[in-house]
């Protein structure tokens, strides 16, 4: 799941940009770097606890 995840990411390259852009668009281009700090901050969270395998059924070894 995680690799599906971090697919999406290769796509996101492409697609952020033009959400960037559009938020830049209506409220301006130093509050459409929100859309990036966003984005950081998700793959933080990620990194830190939602890599975790809550579901103890599934092996991980």
């Amino acid at each position: 799941m995680a690799s599906g995840i971090f697919m999406t990411l290769v796509c996101g390259g492409g697609i952020l940009p033009f959400v960037q852009n559009w938020v830049a668009d209506f409220s301006g281009h130093i509050n459409s770097y929100w859309v990036v700090i966003a984005g950081f901050a998700y793959i933080l969270f990620y990194a830190l606890f939602g890599y975790k395998n809550v579901n103890k059924e599934i092996a991980t070894e």
